[in-house]
């Protein structure tokens, strides 16, 4: 036997030695840069949320990164990248708005960073929210903000010139206060100047308004207390935006009403609510269920069970979204922008022109 095949011999056994050792260096992406698994296991996103000025990811092992504004975004400069904020911990849900965002942690407690409405200033530090029983959700408005509780009632405060609150006055309120009016409360959502929330038995219910100098104008409503806004039958989700909602019907059809100016066209026509809410304007109804929806001022997205998107822009009618497959949730600002979560904890983010979007990842 020769040297050449003494060499080759060696060659086959140290390869089938090696070989298991390859696999997993490939299979961790050693050789490729990517993190090797012994560093710890990727935090996967599983929330999202954007605000007027900062935009938020919940991660699975309950922290929260945040970026933009530094007034909203939980740091003390402003970050153009997704930077943890310190002070949150076994977050469950988020939610962003215009003057802030909030978490609610394990124990049910809320937490928010942003404008302090106790003190009527800006912080980076998060701050708990006295005077709350146990939450389950976190609506934001543009100067208001809202919790869904675990007894099915909502608490709000923060400003109240258009009647936001719910509690009959124009009173801002620095503290919670209880809306009467609603019970058994399954869905909450805030818009600019106005809130909307669906009952267990189906009942939607809504107070506030668009513009507290112009009541008649966009959302169509004008109440001080919660009114019920006569609606097409069980709606398991709704979204506020400035001057129009969204709710998705237990089948899966999308129901909006509002300012006729912010709805899509859909079938050549465009479906306006003049009398809102005596009525509805029913959109994308075809064969796929949507199972999340996300508003703009003017604009809007909603997400199919089958991942797919289509968005809508100043009565256009609704398009695929490029970029965009396996969407399982997406959050957009009541302005221009907007994020979308997709399988596989993918985030990607967009502002003004979806189709300009980019991908957002935590840091390791």
């Amino acid at each position: 036997m020769n040297a050449g095949h003494h060499d080759g011999l060696w060659r086959l056994a140290l390869l089938a030695l090696l070989k298991p050792c390859l696999f997993l260096a490939i299979a961790s992406g050693a050789l490729y840069g990517l993190p090797a698994l012994s560093e710890g296991p990727r935090v996967h996103p599983v929330d999202i949320a954007v605000g007027w000025g900062q935009s938020c990811i919940l991660g699975d092992n309950g922290h929260v990164w945040c970026w933009g504004n530094k007034l909203l975004n939980g740091q003390a400069e402003d970050t153009a990248t997704p930077t943890r904020v310190q002070g949150v911990a076994d977050i469950r849900k988020i939610a962003a708005g215009r003057l802030g965002t909030c978490a609610i942690d394990a124990s049910r407690k809320v937490i928010c960073w942003g404008m302090q409405i106790y003190r009527k200033e800006f912080s980076a530090e998060p701050y708990l929210i006295e005077g709350l029983p146990p939450a389950q959700q976190v609506a934001i408005g543009f100067q208001h903000f809202c919790a869904l509780t675990t007894g099915r009632e909502v608490y709000c405060w923060g400003a109240n010139a258009a009647g936001e609150i719910g509690d009959g006055t124009v009173e801002d309120r620095l503290q919670p206060v209880k809306v009467e009016g609603v019970s058994d409360v399954i869905a909450l959502d805030a818009g600019v100047n106005n809130t909307c929330a669906i009952e267990a038995g189906g009942t939607i219910k809504c107070w506030g308004t668009d513009d507290p100098g112009n009541p008649e104008q966009g959302f169509a409503i004008s109440s001080f207390t919660p009114k019920v806004v006569q609606g097409p039958g069980q709606l398991l989700t709704i979204r506020n935006a400035r001057n129009y909602v969204c709710g998705i019907r237990v089948d899966g059809i999308l129901f909006c009403w509002g300012s006729p100016y912010a709805l899509p066209v859909t079938d050549g026509k465009l479906y306006t609510v003049p009398e809102a809410p005596r009525a509805f304007a029913v959109i994308l109804s075809g064969e796929k269920r949507v199972i999340d929806v996300g508003l703009g001022a003017f604009s809007g997205c909603a997400v199919f069970e089958n991942g797919q998107m289509h968005c809508w822009d100043y009565n256009d009618e609704p398009k695929p979204a490029p970029d965009f497959e396996g969407v399982e949730r997406i959050s957009m600002d009541s302005q221009t922008r907007g994020c979308a979560l997709l399988r596989g904890g993918l985030v990607r983010c967009w502002d003004i022109d979806i189709s300009d979007n980019e991908e957002i990842s935590i840091p390791d």
